[in-house]
């Protein structure tokens, strides 16, 4: 027969507190994954990004250079940008 507040399993399972510090464990382990695939997802974004401050002002404008070489940018476009890398 179960007495109150069992669930029915010997071995440190009685009252639930077992199954409580399993779902802790399990639920940390989920978070600790999402934050792992979170940063690791952030940090491959901020390295292909152009125009953030960890890239340097010299290397923005060859890449803004580059970019109106290759006609991929108008003239209008081209001193905006030049403009927003040198203030």
């Amino acid at each position: 027969m179960m007495r109150f507040g069992s669930f029915g399993f010997n071995g440190g399972m009685n009252y639930g507190w077992g199954w409580i510090m399993m779902f802790g464990l399990l639920l940390l382990v989920i978070v600790g994954v999402i934050l792992i695939v979170k940063h690791s997802h952030n940090s491959v974004n901020t390295s292909k990004t152009y125009g953030s401050a960890n890239v340097a002002p010299s290397a923005a404008l060859e890449i803004l250079n580059e970019r109106y070489a290759r006609g991929e940018i108008s003239s209008e476009e081209y001193n905006k940008i030049k403009s927003d890398i040198l203030k």
